[in-house]
């Protein structure tokens, strides 16, 4: 073994002779069949550390969407719209576009519903929309949407949209 580096030593030549030019033919050199996957796997490693430390994850870009099942878009300016919220619990409050209230007692508050729905539908809006707060009980939106349906004609659309 000649030198001092490290590694494995190197097997001593045997000396040839020259070539009538001087030149000195070279040994094949033996091919290596396996293949080292350490650097790759390295480089992978290092690949994935690089994507890790730099990727900003970052909820500032979030859009609130409607949690709808099915739906489609609809114009509210083209709808009679009366507003449904939960306030005291017992009865819901129900309004008008506008803000105002319809009567606390069922019957009156039925045929208020009724006359508006039909003023709004005679001045050119083409649907209904009841705009509801999700805690509101199902069968209250149902006798609402009851009685609209009495001022609608045939083919009418009832839009329901629940706010949660």
């Amino acid at each position: 073994m000649a030198g001092g580096g490290g590694g494995p030593a190197v097997p001593a030549r045997k000396k040839k002779s020259h070539d009538e030019d001087g030149v000195q033919p070279r040994e094949p050199q033996a091919i290596d069949d396996e293949i080292d996957f350490t650097p790759m796997v390295d480089i992978v490693f290092l690949l994935l550390i690089f994507f890790i430390l730099t990727t900003n994850i970052s909820n500032a870009r979030r859009v609130a969407l409607p949690r709808a099942f099915h739906g489609e878009n609809i114009v509210e300016k083209d709808c009679v719209v009366v507003y449904v919220q939960n306030v005291s619990g017992e009865i819901p409050t129900v309004s008008r576009e506008d803000g105002s209230p319809f009567s606390t007692d069922i019957e009156q508050q039925e045929a208020e519903l009724v006359e508006y729905v039909e003023e709004g539908l005679g001045s050119g809006k083409t649907d209904v929309m009841i705009k509801s707060e999700g805690n509101v009980r199902y069968g209250e939106v149902e006798r609402l949407r009851q009685a609209i349906s009495q001022a609608c004609d045939e083919g009418q659309r009832i839009h329901l949209g629940v706010h949660q």
